[in-house]
């Protein structure tokens, strides 16, 4: 056998190897297994204070779309970094939200702001753009807060990752439906999917608690990531007729997803003009 024909057989069974290596390390879940990492993944996701996170619903013909970033700066590691006193560098938070219907858009940016002015310090702004139908602004404001007083404070709230995965300190692993075709329950090295149902108790229970429907009423299934144990991502899928067909389709009725190190990106200049869509004109932020 000559050189060249050996090192190809070699290669062929490394590869063999290494699929069958990265097939065997796929364990199906018991319950109590499942309970576990499901609890400390929850537990570990409400810890975190810097996280991105995209949230899609659906409604019909309407969607609503949601992204956060509580940003920190980073190091070689990709960990990150603090001060001396221990407070993160870099702190910075935008988040993105839109609306189908009816249509509109806010935009909101808290940290260090440059001015557009040569020599101007930079200052800590919380800065504010909302708009409405055909873009119009509607809003555009600017406020003195630093980005660890923005995310301590109740305007802040309702975007808190904790409160996004609320409804899933609810639901219980005992509450989950593992019997249901097409159900998942297994982990491969760092990454646990989960696919259930939900049970008929739970969404009675929820909604005698609270008033309210919960986000799994109706639903066909769930499914929730968890990676590096910590909450990846859940996705609600319903099923929906189409029209004049008789069919139904799966969709995904609500998505979540979530990393830890969010993207970087850059807060508009404090003291910037901001062009109207609609009208065309060069508009100032209001300070309040």
């Amino acid at each position: 056998m000559n050189k060249a024909m050996g090192r190809t057989i070699s290669l062929v069974l490394a590869a063999v190897l290494l699929m069958a290596g990265l097939t065997g390390c796929t364990q199906q879940m018991e319950s109590a297994e499942i309970r576990q990492a499901y609890e400390t993944a929850l537990q570990n996701a409400f810890n975190a204070d810097v996280y991105f996170w995209k949230e899609t619903k659906t409604h019909g013909s309407a969607t609503d779309s949601c992204q956060v970033n509580v940003y920190a700066g980073q190091g070689d590691d990709y960990q990150a970094l603090r001060d001396e006193n221990g407070a993160y560098t870099e702190y910075k938070i935008s988040v993105n939200e839109t609306h189908s219907q009816p249509e509109s858009a806010l935009q909101i940016y808290c940290g260090l702001s440059s001015s557009v002015n040569e020599g101007e310090e930079a200052k800590h702004y919380l800065l504010t753009q909302a708009t409405g139908e055909g873009g119009a602004i509607t809003t555009l404001t600017r406020h003195p807060m630093t980005a660890q007083e923005y995310y301590q404070s109740d305007e802040f709230a309702p975007y808190l990752l904790s409160s996004r995965l609320a409804e899933l300190a609810e639901l219980t692993v005992d509450d989950m439906d593992f019997s249901i075709s097409g159900a998942v329950a297994e982990q491969k090295v760092n990454v646990i999917n989960l696919i259930f149902g939900v049970k008929e108790e739970y969404l009675a229970r929820y909604e005698q608690k609270y008033g309210e429907k919960s986000m799994f009423d109706g639903t066909k299934k769930v499914s929730v990531e968890i990676a590096y144990d910590r909450i990846a991502h859940v996705i609600v899928y319903t099923d929906e007729q189409v029209e004049d067909s008789g069919l139904a389709v799966e969709v995904e009725r609500y998505k979540f997803e979530v990393v830890y190190l969010g993207p970087k990106f850059d807060i508009p200049a404090y003291n910037s003009k901001v062009k109207d869509s609609v009208t065309g004109k060069e508009l100032e932020r209001t300070e309040v």
